[in-house]
């Protein structure tokens, strides 16, 4: 009788580990390390920044990249990509700021591409006493998407016909200098520069 239990319990871990294969897909590493993002995009000059330990704790990401780029008129944003080979709604998790934050707006914005618009999350944000303007999505492949429902359909949809589930969550966020539409306008101008540069680093 033990031998028997121990067998279909054997039989239902394989099982699952086979499903579970399935539904993940094989781990996607990036064609190129997230660390080899230019320190120079266009007029904005970045350097590496310490990635939040609480964030990296809870959304587990495989690689992260997190700077903070300044333009020629000493104008800041903060760039944070987590990217995920495998399961990558994970980085839904304090997907619009880091740890300890308030959200206190949300809404949708168009960003215009050379390859085509794209939509994104847009968030107001207050972190340790200051308001900041959010841009953060998601994105699989070259697909960029601001629901995370939607995202995970596409990842269960590209498990099934594809067998991969990677993909990364990307965030780029303004503090509050003058007034938040210059914050707003700031964060989209580096996000349309951003995102050309960071599609030549994810798998396809």
């Amino acid at each position: 009788m033990i031998a028997w239990r121990y067998g279909v319990a054997m039989c239902t871990l394989a099982l699952a580990a086979l499903v579970s294969d399935v539904l993940l897909g094989q781990a996607v590493p990036l064609r190129v390390p997230l660390h080899d993002v230019p320190l120079r995009i266009e007029a904005w000059t970045g350097r590496v920044e310490q990635v939040d330990p609480e964030l990296v704790r809870r959304a587990r990401p495989d690689e992260v990249l997190n700077r903070r780029y300044v333009d020629e008129n000493g104008r800041i944003v903060l760039v944070y990509v987590g990217y995920y080979t495998r399961q990558s709604t994970r980085g839904q998790v304090l997907a619009a700021c880091q740890a300890g934050c308030q959200i206190v707006a949300t809404d949708v914005q168009r960003i215009d591409l050379p390859m085509g618009p794209i939509e994104v999350n847009r968030a107001g944000v207050r972190q340790d006493g200051s308001l900041m303007a959010v841009l953060y999505w998601y994105q699989q492949g070259a697909r960029v998407t601001h629901d995370p429902v939607r995202s995970k359909i596409e990842q269960v949809e590209r498990s099934l016909l594809q067998r991969r589930s990677d993909g990364a969550v990307v965030r780029v966020t303004a503090p509050l200098a003058t007034t938040e539409d210059e914050a707003w306008q700031r964060a989209g101008a580096f996000a349309k520069v951003f995102v050309p540069v960071l599609r030549g680093h994810l798998p396809e």
